[in-house]
Order: structure tokens, then sequence, then C-alpha cells
């Protein structure tokens, strides 16, 4: 009885957002034009806010993931904001469905996070074999160049500019940040990626921050066993909020970095709730059906099962019941 006294309100509430937004109209962000003040991600009224949400996996892998109905899924039977990762090997390939996707998540009125998703050191994108860091800084603010001008000044855009530097120094990932930002939207909020696959502001970072505004650090985080690299992490978010920098975890997973390994259950819930306590927003990867741990979709199912119980992952499960206790904005 108390489980469907609890579930029977979300249930209602799952019914009229998808019959709503069957039809297509824009609906304003929660929390209106972010901001960050003082390492803080604030609301329009400069009132501390936390965005939870999922990530898409990689636009050049699963792209039968991302269409308006998946986007409509995560706003309404997930309660979630959402990240788009696209691919940097070849995006203007998937340009016309990647701003489907972004336009999707505008009219279903969530924040998206529009994620340049490499993994390395930029020498090696857009398939020339090559090592050309120039040429990917090139490739990418002809991304954000696009995009910031295509939607400049729309309240629900949010940019990360790399997701994960791997080998490069820190002064050379903060060039690439001043290359890429504010071309066209001055006031969007901007994640940069941090040293070392995104682990996290080190010392290197908050010793020469990036100079500017609405500007926070990514880090990301699997649910690995070592409480010593965890803790190391959650120490770089407070040594960087005692300097006025703020964090950003862009991408977190429940298990480790092993395809088929177990889902941390205390793990995530000790980084959840630091990240609760400390007001910083985070992001769970992904909403696919690769046959790993970390999917939110059973591998024997499709994109268009998403919101089918049977289809969900053991993670999935689990990261939608969190995302449930809260009251996220998005649904009305």
């Amino acid at each position: 009885m108390d489980y469907l006294l609890n579930i029977l309100p979300k249930i209602f509430l799952l019914s009229v957002c998808l019959s709503i937004f069957t039809h297509s109209f824009a609906a304003d962000p929660p929390f209106g034009r972010l901001s960050v003040r003082h390492g803080q991600l604030v609301n329009s009224f400069g009132k501390p806010v936390i965005l939870r949400g999922i990530s898409l996996f990689n636009s050049e892998w699963q792209q039968e993931f991302w269409t308006s109905d998946v986007v409509r899924a995560v706003k309404c039977y997930y309660n979630a904001n959402i990240r788009l990762a696209v691919g940097t090997d070849h995006p203007w390939d998937d340009i016309d469905r990647i701003k489907d996707v972004v336009n999707a998540s505008i009219e279903n009125g969530i924040y998206l996070l529009l994620d340049w998703h490499n993994a390395g050191d930029g020498g090696y994108a857009f398939g020339t074999g090559i090592p050309d860091f120039n040429a990917f800084i090139s490739n990418a603010v002809d991304f954000f160049d696009h995009m910031s001008n295509l939607y400049a000044n729309i309240p629900n855009m949010l940019y990360e500019i790399w997701s994960e530097p791997a080998w490069l120094e820190w002064r050379i990932i903060k060039y690439y940040h001043y290359n890429a930002i504010r071309s066209n939207d001055k006031h969007a909020v901007i994640i940069g990626g941090t040293p070392d696959w995104s682990t996290g502001p080190n010392s290197a970072v908050l010793t020469q921050p990036v100079i500017g505004y609405n500007f926070l650090y990514a880090l990301h985080w699997y649910a690995i066993p070592d409480n010593i690299h965890h803790t190391l992490q959650q120490r770089m978010i407070l040594s960087a909020k005692r300097k006025g920098l703020g964090t950003f975890v862009s991408e977190y997973g429940t298990t480790t970095l092993t395809d088929h390994a177990p889902i941390e259950y205390d793990m995530v819930k000790y980084w959840w709730g630091f990240l609760e306590r400390h007001q910083v927003s985070y992001i769970v990867w992904s909403m696919s059906n690769k046959n790993e741990s970390t999917a939110i979709i059973k591998a024997n199912c499709t994109a268009a099962q998403v919101t089918q119980e049977e289809c969900i992952s053991e993670s999935g499960i689990f990261v939608r019941d969190h995302l449930w206790s809260f009251d996220n904005g998005i649904i009305y």
C-alpha cells in the first residue's frame, strides 16, 4: 500500500507530461537563465540550484537514442535534464539530428548540456589519424560558433566545450578554453574539461584558473572501489569552492570503468549525498542500450522501449528512483 501511495502521483504526473508534450510548443526551463556566482550555479533570482540529468551516448554510436521521443522520456519518465554527447569525429554529418534533439529539449522545457565529447588529446579528431591540436581547436570553435549563434540567449542551453582532455597540460587546455567560448552567447554557462580525463580542478587549475564569468570546471567520476581516489576528487571540489570556483559533475557512472561491473550502490549514494550537500550539479552516463552496466536500458531492448519497466537496467532503476526523489522543477 505504501508503495502504491508513493508511485501513483508519479504515474499521474507521467501521464500528464507525456500527453502535454505530444504537441510541440516551447516551455521555459524551471530556473530561468542560469549563471554562476562565486562558483555556485544559480537561478535567475540568484538562488543556488542543482541540475540533475542523464547523458545520451556518443552521437556517432547510438544514434537511435537521439530522438525527440527519447528526450521527452528523459523529462517525463526519468524527471531529468539532458546532456548531449556530440561525437567529434564527424559532427557535421550528424548536425541535423543534433539540432533536432536540441530543439526537442528546448520544447520540453529542460536544460541541455551540449557536450563536445572527446576523450583524449584532440590529436586524432575527425578521422585524420594525424595529431593536430590546432585543427581540433578550429573544428570545435566552428561547431560552437554555429550552435551558439543559432541558439544565442536560449536559457535552456549550457555548453561543455571538451568532455575529457587526457594527457595535455593545463596551460594547453586553458588555451583551448579561451578560444572556444563566448563567440556568440555572452551569458551561457560554460563547463570546461579538466586534466586527466576531467578528474577535476587540480592544483594547476586552481593556481591558473580561466578568467571569465559563468564558467564551471568539469569533474567526472566512476564508482571505482578506491576511497582515496574519491576523497581526492571531493577535496578538489571543496578547494575550488574556497577559491570561488565552481565544479559541475558532467559525467558519472554507477560502476567501475569495466563493462560488466556490479553497481556500487554505497559509493554512488556517498557521492550523491556529497554533491547534494555542496550543491553541485551531476549527470549520469548514459541513456543507451550498450552492453555495459552503466547503460540505462538493457542491451536486448531498443530506444522505443525506454519507458518500459522490463527494459530498464539495474542501474537505470537505481538512477531513475533517485531522480524522482527530487522536485527538479521540470514536471508540472
